[in-house]
Formats: structure tokens, sequence, C-alpha cells
């Protein structure tokens, strides 16, 4: 462990150095590219319009998706499996920070997606459990949650619930809610015991509720303003630096619009803020039965 230690985080910092060229890199390419596009909204539709210079782009997205993500992904398996065997706060601080890299990286390329493939978004329909989601999400986000000064609590409706819907648009929906509100926690005023970040679900007749309250999220008037800004932008010229929250909060609530969803936040007078995910979408109920394969389905379908 004293050797693989220092030499993981070699690995980690020749990693970001890398990463670090290689987006400024690909950054000026895609500004070059799409001088030219120009993407709009129509009657409150995710209809967008680009050039024929913008769709060149898709190569270089799909590269910089799997050229980036795939070895970061193996760094953190290493991590993982180091942990395992000996947990170890360092290992687990260059699994946050590798986790943190993930999600930035993850964030900004389905939200070009959105931009450029809204009515051939890939979707995928399966059975996804709430419960499993967000116990995965917790997991991975604990370590950022916890630098600032929050521990996430989750109550769950049940175990059994089924959502027939895309897994990975269900998991930016609700991870990139949360990471807005994380984002948005200033890591200098911290409190001298952690707080409770609250998340709870709901689902009946096909609608999905989820409520989560940040006591030490800092709210701002401009924020749907700030959203919506990020949702139409296709390049960084003319435009100054995203602030990470809005970028995450813009790929939540555009996703949300496929499925007749909305993400609203509002203030709370003690402090804090809450904030409500609402989302229609086929649901399921499975028997508590220990039985392979499970027994006992209930359908439940939107409107019925």
């Amino acid at each position: 462990m004293e050797i693989l230690t220092p030499l993981i985080s070699i690995t980690l910092i020749s990693f970001l150095l890398v990463l670090v060229y290689v987006l400024w890199g690909r950054t000026r390419q895609l500004q070059e590219k799409l001088e030219d596009a120009s993407g709009s909204r129509r009657t409150g539709k995710a209809e967008l319009v680009y050039s024929e210079k913008a769709a060149g782009t898709d190569a270089l997205f799909a590269t910089l998706s799997h050229e980036l993500r795939t070895p970061l992904n193996g760094l953190l398996g290493i991590a993982q499996m180091l942990n395992e065997e000996k947990f170890d706060q360092d290992i687990e601080a260059m699994e946050g920070c590798a986790r943190h890299m993930l999600s930035v990286l993850t964030a900004l390329v389905n939200h070009y997606k959105i931009q450029t493939e809204w009515e051939d978004l890939p979707e995928y329909r399966e059975w996804v459990s709430p419960f499993e989601l967000l116990e995965q999400i917790k997991k991975h986000l604990s370590f950022r949650a916890d630098l600032r000064g929050l521990l996430i609590k989750i109550e769950h409706q049940d175990r059994v619930l089924r959502l027939r819907g895309d897994y990975d648009h269900l998991r930016n929906i609700i991870e990139n809610a949360i990471l807005g509100s994380l984002e948005s926690v200033s890591l200098v005023d911290q409190p001298k015991r952690h707080q409770e970040l609250e998340i709870s679900w709901t689902c009946e007749n096909g609608e999905m509720r989820l409520r989560m309250f940040n006591p030490l999220e800092e709210y701002s008037d401009e924020r749907r303003k700030n959203i919506r800004s990020v949702q139409g932008l296709t390049t960084g010229q003319n435009h100054a630096r995203i602030r990470m929250e809005y970028l995450y909060w813009a790929v939540s609530s555009q996703l949300l619009e496929r499925y007749k969803g909305a993400l609203f936040s509002r203030p709370v007078e003690s402090g804090g803020v809450e904030t409500l995910i609402s989302f229609e979408m086929e649901q399921m109920r499975a028997s508590p039965s220990s039985k392979l394969p499970i027994g006992g389905l209930e359908l439940g379908m939107p409107g019925h």
C-alpha cells in the first residue's frame, strides 16, 4: 500500500495534465467548427436547428467521451479495489476527485448531445429501481457532500417499485440535480457539525416526485434565468465562464422535458433550499418474494 499510493497519485496527476491539455485543444476545435452553427428552441418545444457544420462535431465528442471517460473509469475501478482490501483516506480522496472529473465531463457531453441530437437522443426502456439508483448515487456523491459539511440522507417510499425508462436518463436527471445543489454550497464557510441533505421520493399513478432539502444551499433569484442561458449555449465564444451548478441543472431540466417533468427550487425561511422534481413514467411494483425471477407484478400506466 505504501508503494501503490504514491504511484496512483502520480498516475492521477499525469492524467489530469493530459485531460486539461486535450480538453483545451478539443474546445478550440469545437469552437471553430461551431462558429456558424445556430440553435434555437421553437414554440416551447426542445427543437433545435443547427448547420451541417455543427453536425461534424459528433465524431469529436464521441472520441472525447470514449478516450477520456474510459481510462477514468479504469482508475476509479483500481481505487475501489484498493479501498476494499484496506480502507485508505488518501485513496478515497483520489476516488472522489476522479468522480468529480467524471461528472463534469459527463455533464458537458450530455449537454452537447441534448443540444444537437434532441430528436434522435438514444433512449433504452428498462425497469429501473429508484431505491437502487438513489443508493448508488448517494455512494458516488458522499465524498463531495462531506467536503461541503453535508451527509446525504435518503428516505425511500419502498424497495420494490420499478420505473420503466432509460437508466442513464433517470440517473442524469437525479444526479445532476443533486450535483447542482452541492456546487452551490460554499467550500469556505463550513458548519461546525455536518448537516443532512435530505432526499425523499414517492411514486403514484405514474408520477414520480422527488424532494430534496439542502440546509446549506445558497439560492439566487437569477437561477432560472441562468439555467435557461446555459440551455441555449453552444460555444464558449462571447460568454463568461459557466458556473457548474447551472450546467448540472440545465442537463437535468432538459432531460425532464422528455418525461413531461420539471425541476423547481425555492428558498426556505429558516435557511437552505428545497428542490422538487416531478415527471411521468410507467411503473411496476414487484412482489417482496425472494424467488427468482421476481413474481407478482402490478403495472401502473400514467393516467390510469
